[in-house]
């Protein structure tokens, strides 16, 4: 699990969905509904990354949309073509 190797995680996240602890696995829908519900998100104001193409889809089915993971300076360009990143780091 991903806690396990990266210890900081709890410290940066307020929550996680764990699929094998929850029974559910992407790119089922009830796994993106349940972590919506779960914290009480819009999916339409959410964002998904994944670097499998089938887990992507699997999101933007509910509604999510949806970004298939490549590298990190793609993701952040995406992000801030979204405008949730400013365009350049202080």
């Amino acid at each position: 699990m991903a806690y396990e190797r990266f210890p900081r995680l709890a410290e940066l996240l307020d929550g996680v969905v764990v699929s094998g602890v929850e029974k559910m696995h992407k790119p089922n829908a009830d796994i993106y509904e349940l972590t919506l519900r779960r914290f009480g998100l819009d999916a339409a104001r959410c964002l998904f990354f994944d670097d499998t193409a089938a887990n992507v889809e699997g999101a933007r089915a509910i509604g999510m949309p949806a970004s298939r993971f490549t590298d990190a300076q793609s993701a952040r360009e995406e992000l801030v073509s979204l405008g949730a990143l400013p365009a350049h780091r202080a």
